[in-house]
């Protein structure tokens, strides 16, 4: 499930990155995912994951 979407900007040429994050995920749901993605004719570039982790509150 998507939490949000970011896309700054339009470039008169290139690629327009999109960032998206989501609430807590199976990793293999977001590999999977990330590859229907990858699959897609509009992206020109492989996407890429950065994993964001809690802070556990003390």
């Amino acid at each position: 499930s998507i939490e949000s979407v970011l896309q700054k900007g339009r470039q008169k040429k290139g690629t327009v990155p999109v960032v998206m994050m989501t609430y807590e995920a199976e990793e293999a749901s977001v590999r999977k995912a990330l590859a229907e993605i990858d699959a897609l004719d509009i992206c020109t570039d492989k996407t890429v994951k950065i994993r964001i982790m809690k802070a556990h509150a003390e």
